[in-house]
């Protein structure tokens, strides 16, 4: 995490000087006094908490934004994103939520005893957990897409969004293993009670992966794809 410290400090005198003083900062944002001040003497080597961070830049008097702040300590690296959802992912982060999950980007799927590998993770996205109903941000992650294979609905290079369950419905898009070595995100069709088809949505031919459901070692469900930087 890449925390900007000098550039932080000047935002904070900024927003202390629309308040008229440390103190009426203080009481404006919620922010201890003394913890404002150290922020600004570059006291500290770490970020502050998003929670704090929302605090400032929801009672910034319009000096910057939340997502600007993320940005700014660290938490998100705004060039993961490609143009096209940079406006959701600001709109969604400087949403008025008290409540903000923050939900691992990941390049790559773990094969082993962990999903989320710490060098496969590429930051944290807060999000509105009410966008998507969500109940317990662990359950949650985004996943960069590197092929082609649903490049109809996702572009290559973006981000889905993962909700981590071992159970899905026909057309759900899913990620699951395959033998134990090959991960896919494909769409779900039962066709029995023992075969499922997982289909390509792609503009390339793509042949489809038959999965026989009673052979758990070799095929496993991840996880059911829920969105894109906003709503399938």
């Amino acid at each position: 995490m890449n925390f900007n410290k000098k550039t932080f400090s000047n935002i904070l005198v900024k927003i202390k000087n629309s308040y008229g003083s440390i103190n009426k900062m203080s009481e404006g944002t919620g922010v201890t006094s003394a913890y404002i001040s150290k922020l600004i003497r570059l006291m500290y080597q770490k970020a502050p908490s998003p929670k704090i961070l929302k605090k400032i830049a929801d009672n910034s008097n319009n000096i910057i934004s939340y997502y600007e702040l993320l940005v700014i300590c660290g938490y998100i690296d705004d060039k993961l994103f490609l143009d096209d959802s940079s406006e959701f992912i600001k709109n969604t982060i400087n949403s008025k939520s008290d409540i903000l999950f923050n939900i691992p980007i990941i390049s790559k799927i773990s094969l082993g005893n962990s999903i989320i590998e710490d060098e496969y993770l590429e930051g944290y996205l807060p999000l509105d957990p009410n966008i998507y109903d969500m109940d317990v941000p662990d359950d949650y992650f985004y996943l960069k897409i590197t092929d082609e294979s649903i490049n109809l609905k996702v572009h290559n290079g973006d981000y889905i969004l993962i909700h981590i369950q071992n159970f899905v419905e026909n057309n759900d898009i899913v990620v699951a293993v395959i033998d134990e070595t090959e991960v896919v995100i494909r769409k779900y069709k039962k066709i029995n009670n023992e075969i499922a088809i997982l289909e390509a949505l792609s503009s390339y031919q793509i042949n489809p992966i038959k999965v026989n459901l009673d052979d758990t070692k070799n095929f496993k469900i991840i996880g059911k794809a829920i969105g894109q930087f906003g709503k399938f």
